[in-house]
This record gives C-alpha cells, sequence and structure tokens, in this order.
C-alpha cells in the first residue's frame, strides 16, 4: 500500500471514530439512560467518550503533520490501539454477531495503521 494513501485512510479512519463517539448521546440516549449507573459513573462516561473523541482527532491530525520519521511510531501506537480495542471486545461485551463485526473493524483499524508503519 503507498504511503501517502495509508497516511490518508488512517487519519480518516480515526476521525471516523471520533465523530461515531460524538453520535453516542443520540444512540444510546444518554445521559438519561446513563442515570441508572449513578452521577458519578454517568459523569465518567461521558467525560471518557468527550476525551476520547478528542483523542481520536488529535491523532488523526498527528498523523498527517507530523514528519515522516515520526509518523512511523505514531502509526505503531495507533496500531496497538486498535488491536487492543479488537482484543477487549469479546472480553468486555456480549460475544454477539454486532460484536465481532465490531472486532473486524478494530482489526481493520489496527492493519491500517501497521500498514502505514511498514510502508
Amino acid at each position: 500500500m503507498h504511503h501517502t494513501l495509508s497516511l490518508s485512510l488512517s487519519a480518516v479512519y480515526d476521525l471516523g471514530f471520533a465523530l461515531f463517539h460524538l453520535t453516542f448521546w443520540r444512540w444510546f440516549r444518554w445521559p438519561e439512560s446513563l442515570e441508572k449507573s449513578g452521577r458519578l459513573n454517568q459523569g465518567i462516561t461521558q467525560t471518557l467518550n468527550v476525551m476520547l473523541s478528542y483523542v481520536f482527532v488529535v491523532y488523526a491530525v498527528s498523523l498527517v503533520s507530523a514528519a515522516v520519521q515520526i509518523q512511523r511510531p505514531l502509526a505503531l501506537a495507533g496500531s496497538g490501539f486498535w488491536l487492543l480495542r479488537a482484543v477487549v471486545q469479546p472480553v468486555l461485551f456480549a460475544r454477539t454477531r454486532l460484536s465481532w463485526i465490531m472486532v473486524a473493524v478494530f482489526a481493520l483499524g489496527a492493519g491500517l495503521h501497521a500498514a502505514l508503519y511498514w510502508f
């Protein structure tokens, strides 16, 4: 895979997940659906989601704007992030068909970032 294509796909993937996470309020009816978990857990869940969205945006911008020699370590870190996310999916969530699809989506992210590292 060409370096520029791999870079673009990785950055778009990360930006896509930032946008995806910002839809959680609508999809999961936050904060109402979190009320049963208590005010503290409600705040923590929403805060972590906002912060994760921010990290995805910063990561995508960093990949695109970094010098080539810095892109490789960033790509390796991204690959590790998405690989770990794929591994924890079946451990922390029900092992449904959708959950296994998510494992594949996260593995794709790991592969995209690994390709950027290797090419």
